[in-house]
């Protein structure tokens, strides 16, 4: 890995765990202080395995996904000054919605760089098998990579429509999240 791209994940983890705490929302503080211990333990230390921090972020991801499923609106991003209807109220949403996609993605992007994807399929399905070697590659490589290359795309719009929207909160989480993707998926 990059210095560059460390830095990126790192000072992305940084930006989320400040809104996180202008927020003061203990789940929000939780779960990005938990990404950033994962960003800079993978780009610089390598002290935990990365399956344990993929699992840690996949399990944050589920979390903030019930947190969001039953209402209760405890990530990062929201504010205390939000509205409950009209444009703002979807805004909240797309981008609370889209963070808690970003845990498992950043799972998987871990994984893929701490030896998995394309490599380790192929390496599972065996030589004889080319047909099935290419599905697998497709499945822990590219597919995964251009969904994840999307949300990225998507978190950024996201963040930049916060900030005409005048909610630094939500660009700030939003824009930390989507910066980190890309910095990850350009390492991949």
């Amino acid at each position: 890995m990059s210095i560059g791209a460390g830095l990126v994940m790192a000072g992305a983890g940084a930006l989320c765990l400040s809104a996180a705490l202008a927020s003061k929302r203990w789940i929000a503080v939780a779960v990005s202080v938990l990404m950033l211990a994962a960003m800079l333990d993978s780009a610089f230390l390598s002290l935990v395995p990365v399956v344990v921090w993929a699992a840690a972020l996949l399990a944050a991801g589920i979390v903030l996904g019930i947190n969001l499923r039953i209402g209760r609106g405890a990530f990062a991003c929201v504010s205390p000054l939000s509205t409950t209807t009209g444009q703002p109220r979807r805004l909240e949403h797309s981008v609370l919605l889209t963070v808690a996609l970003a845990y498992p993605a950043t799972a998987w992007l871990l994984l893929a760089h701490g030896g998995g994807g394309a490599n380790a399929a192929v390496a599972l399905t065996g030589e004889g098998d080319a047909h099935r070697a290419h599905s697998a590659a497709m499945l822990t490589g590219s597919l995964p990579a251009i969904l994840i290359g999307a949300l990225a795309a998507v978190l950024l719009t996201l963040a930049v429509l916060a900030l005409r929207s005048r909610r630094r909160l939500l660009a700030t989480d939003a824009g930390g999240m989507g910066l980190m993707l890309a910095a990850m998926l350009l390492m991949h």
